[in-house]
């Protein structure tokens, strides 16, 4: 089965954060399969094996309501933007 390799950082406004409380996903748009890519405030996230193809990037935030602003955004469940990942 061909493959990409996906790796690097999740970053806002070009900075890894400090904040913990965001995830990204990729949502491949064929089956809705979902992808864990990784967690905002971590310097680079796993390298990730991926099935060329059509992805939304998912974008959650999961921190308390109640605590006050952070440096990541607090969208629930936003898609944030798509890639296409072809074969090599």
């Amino acid at each position: 089965m061909p493959s990409v390799t996906l790796s690097g950082a999740i970053t806002v406004d070009g900075v890894v954060p400090t904040d913990t409380a965001g995830a990204v996903n990729l949502i491949n748009r064929a089956p809705g399969d979902r992808i864990p890519v990784g967690q905002t405030g971590v310097a680079t996230f796993a390298t990730k094996q991926v099935v060329p193809g059509t992805y939304d990037i998912s974008y959650r935030w999961s921190g308390d309501p109640a605590s006050p602003p952070t440096a990541v955004p607090r969208y629930v469940n936003h898609i944030v933007g798509c890639t296409r990942f072809a074969r090599p």
